[in-house]
């Protein structure tokens, strides 16, 4: 626009010449020199355009606006102005010059579209100079071209981008015009919307030289600053190569769209941008250190909150933060180093293809604090810290078509032992230790396809067990897990008055499916074995060594203990109940608790035959099959958990019509006991006086 009002400029200052001022100013105000405006300018900036009607008031013309349209292929799409004022100086003439002192644009849009050479209009070949000119100066000047109101459209990596409101001064420097900008509001990718306090760039036809560009903040107090320099190829050569400082820029606006609302913060750093030739590779690099970051509802977070109902993994508020990070390709590479208070510290990675919005990260998190990433049920006296590899590779908003896989040890860390836990055990009067101590503890999940497995979980608690955990959580929180454990001692976990009685080690293995975490609704199994048990004075064993005057039966070893069992829809059974005390007593068989507490189900006592012959004949019948050293009974329970019964007794007593003398034997026996507790006979069958437990001892 403003070659073409010099040229409008020229135009008149040559009429004057051969025609006289009276004659110029008519031509210029009439349709035919508004029409010969029109062309010069659409010929110059390559549009097609129409200028309101001009007048002329002594070296200077006027005119309304100009509104034009720009040819197909070239860098303008766009051209309109209001309020159009320029000044000509005729004495520049003498001087070997045509001079136009200044243009004045009250108001300015322009629309720059990307250049397209093969949709261009074909150049006429350019007429030679006509002899008279060789008379008139050749060279133009031209002072000052000032808009203190221009509005500029453009696109920036495919995105629409404007500048309005901007105070706009163009000098010309050869054929080439300089631009200076001194206000007005800056609005493109990747940034907030800025405040224009310099903006210098020299416009020729190959490029665009950006000498200076100083953006702040809209809002004075506003800390954002950004300041860069540069040259981005216009036409054949469409390379970018520019460099730029930010200060406490949002890092949102540089991050894809869904990205923006998971990382948040104030970016200060260097950026550098280049493009090849041909306008489609973009490389970039930077250092940013980030002020107030924060990371809210990032999909591995938020999935791991939501699988144990933990509110502080939603969201991370960083203390420090910083990365380095490498665009190529419309992928991005992101090398971050980041801490947080009372959460984690990280280091690693992530690649983001922008095109795909496919994600992979790969972070090593130190310093994590157990009482921050346990379920909240667990989170009480929680202490130490995790360490934790994760890699994840998907959508960063979304669970879904991802994949991951986390390392994690939890080594040395401690924590009470869940509240849950202790009143299921205080429910059956069983004891749990008040505080769980990890000596080493590790595990590694992955997911796939929605899926959640535990491929390794290792656990050795000093004094409590050794265990290994696998699960798979399967959409729906369909839940599928096994565990197997060593070393769990039975006297640390029973009641005070049992734990003297009964001692070993159980170890055994386990398999659980839930759907829902309906614990109560799901099915269980798994298979239980004691190890180096024993029982020590139990009533029962009081009862039977004092009958059968056996004083070996006061503390048996239990060299065989073990046993099969399921539960669901709260049945439990118990199967291939094997119990072996030497070659003294053995029980195997099995047995049913029903939903209603009632018992059910089959057992084979069995003992020596030297035992039973000390029945008087009635165990015979009873003890009537011969194996493995031992006389077995079959015995039948009934009854409840709570008042279980069984009709050993009763076989016992249904053979005393075959064997009347058992009467008088088991009469004798019964009066000598009474008349020997009299002097405390009985006391000396059961449990000597021990001292009290420390409860603390495991």
């Amino acid at each position: 626009m403003i070659l073409g009002l010099i040229v409008l400029a020229l135009i008149a200052a040559w009429s004057v010449d051969h025609f006289g001022y009276a004659f110029a100013k008519r031509w210029v105000e009439s349709p035919a020199g508004q029409n010969a405006a029109s062309r010069g300018i659409g010929q110059t900036a390559k549009v097609d355009g129409q200028f309101a009607p001009l007048t002329v008031d002594g070296w200077t013309i006027r005119t309304n606006s100009f509104a034009s349209r720009g040819w197909p292929g070239e860098a303008i799409g766009g051209l309109n102005a209001n309020g159009i004022q320029t000044e000509f100086d005729p004495a520049a003439v003498w001087r070997g010059a045509w001079r136009i002192s200044g243009v004045k644009i009250d108001r300015a849009t322009i629309t720059l579209v990307p250049p397209n050479d093969a949709l261009k209009r074909p150049v006429p070949p350019k007429k030679p100079r006509p002899w008279y000119l060789l008379f008139l100066p050749s060279r133009i000047e031209c002072g000052p071209i000032i808009c203190p109101n221009t509005e500029l459209f453009y696109s920036f990596q495919g995105r629409s981008a404007h500048i309005h409101g901007a105070n706009v001064e163009a000098d010309l420097i050869g054929k080439d015009l300089q631009y200076t900008a001194t206000s007005g509001v800056l609005e493109m990718p990747y940034l907030p919307p800025l405040r224009i306090e310099r903006l210098q760039m020299l416009v020729t036809r190959p490029a665009i030289h950006v000498y200076a560009a100083q953006l702040t903040g809209i809002d004075p107090s506003d800390p954002a600053r950004v300041s860069l320099s540069g040259t981005i190829g216009m036409r054949d050569n469409k390379a970018i190569d520019a460099s730029g400082q930010i200060t406490e820029i949002p890092i949102e606006q540089v991050l894809p769209e869904d990205l923006r609302a998971v990382v948040h913060g104030r970016a200060t750093g260097q950026l550098t941008w280049k493009r090849d030739a041909t306008g489609g590779q973009l490389d970039s690099d930077g250092q940013l250190a980030l002020d107030g970051a924060r990371i809210d509802d990032l999909s591995p977070f938020r999935q791991l909150a939501l699988l144990h109902g933990n509110t502080d993994l939603t969201g991370f508020a960083f203390d420090t933060a910083s990365c380095e990070f490498h665009l190529h390709h419309g992928q991005v590479r992101l090398e971050l180093r980041a801490a947080s208070a009372n959460k984690l510290t990280l280091a690693g990675s992530i690649d983001y293809d922008f095109a795909t919005k496919h994600a992979q990260i790969d972070l090593a998190i130190t310093d994590l604090p157990l009482r921050t990433w346990l379920p909240d049920e667990f989170k009480a006296g929680a202490a130490g810290m995790a360490q934790a590899h994760l890699q994840w590779q998907g959508q960063l908003r979304t669970i879904r078509n991802s994949s991951g896989h986390v390392t994690l040890s939890l080594d040395g860390g401690t924590m009470h032992t869940p509240g849950i836990l202790q009143r299921l055990l205080a429910a059956r009067k069983l004891r749990a230790p008040d505080t769980i101590q990890f000596k080493t503890a590790g595990m590694d999940l992955q997911y796939q396809d929605q899926t959640f497995q535990l491929t390794r979980g290792d656990f050795d608690l000093p004094g409590i067990l050794d265990a290994q955990l696998s699960g798979t959580l399967l959409p729906g929180n369909s839940l599928h897990a096994q565990m197997a454990w060593h070393g769990l001692a039975i006297e640390d976990w029973l009641p005070e008055n049992l734990a003297n009685e009964f001692s070993g080690a159980i170890q055994g293995n386990a398999t659980m499916e839930v759907l829902k975490w309906k614990m109560e609704d799901g099915s269980y199994a798994g298979r239980i074995r004691l190890v180096s048990g024993e029982l020590r004075y139990t009533p029962f064993q009081s009862l039977l060594a004092r009958f059968l005057n056996d004083r070996t039966l006061l503390q048996l070893p239990l060299t065989r203990a073990e046993f099969s069992w399921s539960w669901k829809g709260k049945r439990l059974t118990v199967t291939d109940l094997d119990l072996r005390a030497s070659d003294r007593l053995a029980v195997k068989g099995g047995f049913t608790v029903a939903p209603d507490q009632r018992l059910s189900g089959t057992l084979r006592i069995g003992t020596r035959p030297a035992y039973v012959s000390r029945l008087a004949g009635l165990g015979d019948a009873v003890f009537r099959f011969p194996d493995d050293g031992l006389r077995w009974a079959e015995v039948q329970l009934t009854g409840t958990v709570k008042k279980p019964r069984q009709d050993l007794a009763s076989q016992l007593i249904g053979q005393l019509p075959h064997h009347p003398s058992a009467v008088l034997a088991l009469g004798f026996k019964a009066i000598s006991w009474y008349i020997g507790n009299w002097f405390d006979a009985d006391k000396e069958w059961q449990r000597p006086e021990v001292a009290p437990r420390d409860s603390n001892a495991r």
